[in-house]
């Protein structure tokens, strides 16, 4: 295989993930709701591509717009949230996705959203992070710097 690394390409991060839900409401529920994320209007339907939305996860990026969720009614909902266990264990490729927050005390703020909605928290200590699920059993980490 031929090294390319030195020919590298300035890469800028992540623009954008693509997901798909089952409800697309409901996911922008949740993410602007119990999350307090920023999310798009909804965008309708062309070619078969399904209503579909954005959550910013940096809005004050314009280079990195975040989740990019597709409706796709025929999906399945899930019946059980996304855990640990339950993540490493799948077929699927994705394990889960890590978000940033800027310090302890807006990640003390978050967990204590989440535990007003229910939403189930487990902690990664040796990391210093926890990860919950979302609406579609998909699994996030929330991660801050550490002092």
């Amino acid at each position: 295989m031929q090294d390319l690394s030195r020919d590298g390409l300035p890469w800028g991060g992540i623009h954008h993930i693509a997901l798909a839900t089952h409800d697309l409401a409901e996911t922008l529920h949740f993410y602007h709701q119990v999350l307090g994320m920023e999310v798009s209007d909804m965008y309708p339907s062309r070619a078969g591509r399904g209503r579909h939305a954005i959550v910013l996860v940096k809005p004050s990026d314009s280079e990195t717009l975040g989740l990019h969720f597709f409706e796709r009614i025929e999906l399945l909902r899930p019946t059980q949230p996304a855990t640990l266990e339950s993540s490493s264990s799948g077929m699927g490729s994705l394990l889960h996705i890590a978000l940033r927050l800027p310090n302890a005390a807006a990640a003390a703020a978050l967990r204590e959203r989440l535990m007003v909605q229910q939403v189930q928290i487990t902690e990664i200590v040796e990391l210093g992070s926890f990860v919950f699920s979302d609406n579609n059993a998909l699994l996030l980490e929330v991660t801050w710097p550490q002092s």
